[in-house]
């Protein structure tokens, strides 16, 4: 995935299927816009020899993600922030729910506007729910969700600075649970970096680390071909 106006969106997943000998392919496009992208590695390829050992020598390790799990059922433990009106994102709004997306996830304000245009086309997709949270008539903060094939995937979670320390976190956790069971799913997933205050939320709402993702950085520069040429 490409995208230079959101810099952590430039990522490789799932590489451990590539030939290697599609790596120049996959470098030369990312080189078309970005210095370096971060590629997410399984953890049986992230020591040892072979292919681990191609990213020991050509990556630079930046962060492992903590893949996470629950079950659901039909009684999902709700999580109130006092105030706060959780509810479908309102179309008119989704700018500012995109903008508040961007700055919690830091990214450039110079991307904004490509990035916002580019979210925007993603309400009404099929399986994407936008939840927004409201105190005081104010954005305080956004839980997005995607259902697919009994599976609800906690994509993003954000609360405004100026809201954060009162429990909207744990509330917009615990209304995406409840959503995905409504909609028939038997199994939540999410993902963030290991260690984070991300995942102690999550395991407060009964998520469980199934296991650890390496991340690696690789610069568009360097020949990832002539490790394996000999």
């Amino acid at each position: 995935m490409r995208f230079p106006a959101v810099g952590y969106f430039n990522q490789a997943y799932d590489v451990s299927g590539v030939s290697w000998a599609d790596w120049p392919e996959i470098q030369a496009f990312f080189a078309e816009a970005v210095d370096e992208f971060k590629v997410l590695v399984s953890p049986q390829a992230a020591g040892g020899d072979g292919e681990a050992g191609f990213w020991e020598e050509n990556g630079r390790p930046v962060a492992r993600l903590a893949r996470m799990f629950r079950r659901l059922g039909p009684n999902i433990d709700a999580a109130g922030a006092e105030g706060v009106r959780i509810e479908p994102l309102d179309p008119r709004e989704a700018t500012a729910f995109f903008e508040l997306y961007l700055e919690g996830f830091g990214a450039r304000l110079a991307g904004w506007p490509a990035a916002v245009a580019n979210m925007l086309q993603l309400p009404g997709r099929p399986g994407m729910h936008f939840l927004a949270a409201k105190k005081g008539g104010e954005l305080a903060g956004l839980g997005m969700l995607h259902v697919a094939d009994g599976v609800a995937h906690l994509c993003a979670g954000v609360v405004s600075a100026k809201y954060r320390q009162g429990g909207l976190q744990a509330a917009l956790i615990a209304e995406r649970l409840r959503l995905g069971a409504a909609l028939g799913c038997d199994l939540a997933v999410a993902w963030t970096d290991a260690g984070s205050t991300s995942q102690r939320n999550l395991e407060a709402r009964g998520f469980k680390v199934g296991y650890l993702d390496p991340v690696f950085r690789v610069s568009v520069r360097r020949s990832v071909v002539s490790a394996f040429a000999s």
